[in-house]
């Protein structure tokens, strides 16, 4: 069993929640990291606090093992997925929040 949460403060952004802790699931089922593989699987449950939404989900499946043996590390221009450090200019970083506070 895998389970993963997050909490939602702009009740606008509920549904892109739910959807963020649905492929994030199914990515870690997924043996291609695909979030979409496993997403009928996941079971999802929203908790309405006062200020926020409690988003949890739950697949009744193992997370993908990786053989670190046949690790490659990706070329450095190749865009990142997943978890990790993200390496942005203060332009870039700033013309990212704005446009996720605006929802592009």
């Amino acid at each position: 069993m895998i389970t993963y949460h997050r909490d939602c403060y702009v009740a606008e952004t509920l549904e892109e929640v739910k959807n963020h802790v649905v492929g994030s699931l199914s990515a870690m089922a997924s043996e291609t990291d695909d979030p979409r593989e496993f997403a009928e699987e996941v079971v999802l449950e929203v908790i309405q606090h006062k200020s926020y939404a409690h988003v949890a989900g739950s697949l009744d499946r193992y997370p993908t093992v990786y053989d670190l043996d046949d690790y490659e590390e990706p070329a450095r221009n190749r865009p990142q997925q997943g978890f990790g450090e993200r390496l942005m200019t203060p332009l870039e970083l700033q013309e990212h929040l704005i446009n996720k506070a605006v929802g592009q």
